[in-house]
């Protein structure tokens, strides 16, 4: 039996999960988290073609995962990028403007 190797290494499923549940957390409107997926993938809108973007936001991050999971040897970049850019985020300017924003 014969081992497929690559020279690429994978994304665990720990990260990707874990990209899922930020995606859905992160942004309080559907609205932003459209208009934050748009910017950061310009580069790639196919990636976001056929997204119900009124959807349930953890249903949008799911969809978005897959199709980055699906293709992990054409998007990894991408995905690690984005990985990087919300671990990195110190403020949530949404989640300030509310009246119980502290907790």
């Amino acid at each position: 039996m014969t081992r497929r190797t690559s020279a690429t290494k994978r994304i665990s499923g720990a990260a990707y999960n874990s990209l899922r549940t930020a995606l859905g957390l992160v942004f309080w409107y559907k609205s932003t988290l459209e208009r934050y997926l748009r910017a950061t993938l310009r580069d790639h809108p196919e990636l976001l073609v056929g997204i119900n973007f009124n959807s349930k936001k953890r249903e949008i991050a799911d969809d978005l995962v897959e199709r980055l999971i699906k293709k992990e040897n054409l998007y990894q970049q991408v995905t690690v990028q984005l990985m990087i850019e919300l671990a990195n985020m110190q403020r949530f300017p949404e989640l300030e403007q509310h009246d119980d924003s502290a907790k």
